[in-house]
């Protein structure tokens, strides 16, 4: 039987889904983007969704009958690590078997920004079934962080534009090839964003509020920052926040829970897991070899 899912947390923007069975595993949403996986039922099914949508095939799944604003009708079977796009806005009927899928909603407002950047032009899609090995990487990893807990708003941030990135580079006639090193940020917006991180080290930082920072886009910024600090903007994070417990756990006597608590981890077990990973000692441990 049919189903209309209205409100589902896998879409953002609450519009209606009709679909067969719909079992969600696990489902999050940030400001631009969402990740679920989850299960559907055999049946017929149509959507709509006002944001662009990536879904990755965790099962094989067929035959399929699908169409595009009431367009003709294609038949194909979706492999395990299959993947497909779908731009923001079109309907799409659907008929298949019951499967597993990961799914990645996405703001257009990402790609248009993308794409004014890299040269403007066309827009993306759709495309049922292709295969590209580093989106559905990144598609995953997505998934990856939905499980965690907390999930690391940074790293979701950056995957988030590395597979709009791909995506566009891939399929978009817009995209123009890149200079091969990005240059690096200038003296002032380094020092900027670099005061802000540890301003506010304890909150939750996004991609976009230090590329707003710097005054540059996502992508930019991005590129920009790695090639002025030799890592990442998420390792570089997690590193001075590891940096920053160490030396208040070295020159105070405040509890460990409430160190994790200052530096925004969600609790002590998360703060143990990331010290440790860092450093190869527990911050307990750390603490009492430096009383000794």
């Amino acid at each position: 039987m049919i189903q209309v899912v209205a409100a589902n947390p896998v879409v953002p923007a609450e519009p209606l889904w009709k679909a067969p069975s719909l079992a969600i595993e696990r489902a999050t949403n940030w400001d631009r983007v969402s990740v679920a996986v989850f299960r559907r039922g055999n049946g017929e099914g149509m959507w709509r969704n006002p944001w662009h949508r990536i879904v990755l095939s965790a099962a094989l799944i067929g035959p399929i009958a699908q169409s595009f604003d009431g367009g003709p009708t294609r038949r194909f079977t979706l492999r395990p690590g299959t993947l497909g796009f779908y731009p923001a806005g079109i309907q799409v009927g659907v008929s298949h078997g019951p499967g597993r899928v990961f799914q990645v909603l996405q703001d257009p407002l990402l790609y248009r920004d993308l794409m004014a950047e890299v040269g403007g032009g066309t827009s993306i899609g759709p495309i049922s079934d292709f295969a590209d090995p580093l989106v559905e990487q990144i598609v995953r990893s997505l998934a990856l962080e939905v499980g965690s807990d907390p999930a690391d708003r940074l790293l979701v941030d950056g995957l988030s534009v590395a597979l709009a990135v791909q995506l566009t580079r891939r399929f978009s006639a817009a995209w123009k090839p890149q200079d091969p090193e990005a240059r690096g940020l200038s003296r002032e917006r380094l020092w900027r964003v670099l005061d802000h991180i540890e301003a506010h080290l304890g909150e939750e930082l996004s991609l976009v509020e230090l590329a707003n920072v710097a005054c540059l886009s996502p992508f930019h910024f991005s590129r920009c920052f790695k090639q002025s600090m030799g890592v990442g903007l998420q390792r570089y994070v997690v590193g001075r926040r590891v940096e920053r417990a160490r030396e208040m756990i070295r020159r105070t006597t405040e509890p460990l829970a409430a160190i994790a608590q200052a530096l925004g981890f969600s609790d002590q077990s998360h703060f143990t897991q990331v010290f440790r990973r860092e450093t190869g000692a527990t911050p307990a441990r750390f603490r009492a070899a430096t009383v000794a």
